[in-house]
């Protein structure tokens, strides 16, 4: 059976600020911190390439859910209005990430 998201969370939800690609560098760049692998630059001065094999990666990723990302939703047992339309019950919705 499918979970039911409260409505507060929904309209909650407008307030959060999305996917950031700078956030999950550093997430990630905080977790090699953790792991003991060094981030800061080389000892010549020269840029740590595993930072820019990261940032290259993640905005890979980033780019890839932009251009081709798809969501796919069944509404619930209550038709749904949306403005001028009305979205019936269980019908499939897809669509994609604006």
């Amino acid at each position: 059976m499918p979970s039911i998201i409260p409505p507060p969370l929904t309209a909650l939800s407008t307030f959060r600020q999305g996917i950031s690609e700078t956030r999950c560098l550093l997430r990630v760049l905080e977790a090699y911190n953790k792991l003991g692998i060094p981030t800061g630059d080389l000892p010549n001065g020269n840029v740590n390439p595993v930072l820019l094999l990261e940032k290259e990666r993640i905005g890979a990723i980033f780019q890839e859910i932009r251009e081709n990302a798809k969501i796919e939703v069944t509404t619930g047992l209550l038709p749904i209005p949306i403005g001028a339309a009305v979205i019936p019950p269980l019908l499939p919705f897809e669509g994609v990430i604006i």
